[in-house]
């Protein structure tokens, strides 16, 4: 099944950010990945997107702040 909606997920850790994307991913959903709050502001502000999952404990600007 096709999902048009877009994700971004934010983790500072790369293996659980591309666990989630490649899940994300085989359900359909297009899914874009950032390690950092600068980068998904970065990513946010080039692309639209439906829904973020974000890691609340990140170094620098944490997940809660990103939202």
């Amino acid at each position: 099944m096709k999902d048009s909606r877009r994700i971004l997920v934010v983790d500072d850790d790369p293996g659980i950010g591309l666990m989630l994307t490649k899940a994300l991913a085989r359900h359909g959903f297009q899914v874009d990945a950032a390690t950092s709050a600068d980068e998904a502001v970065e990513k946010s502000e080039a692309t639209s997107y439906d829904a973020a999952l974000v890691d609340l404990v990140m170094p620098g600007r944490d997940g809660a702040e990103l939202a």
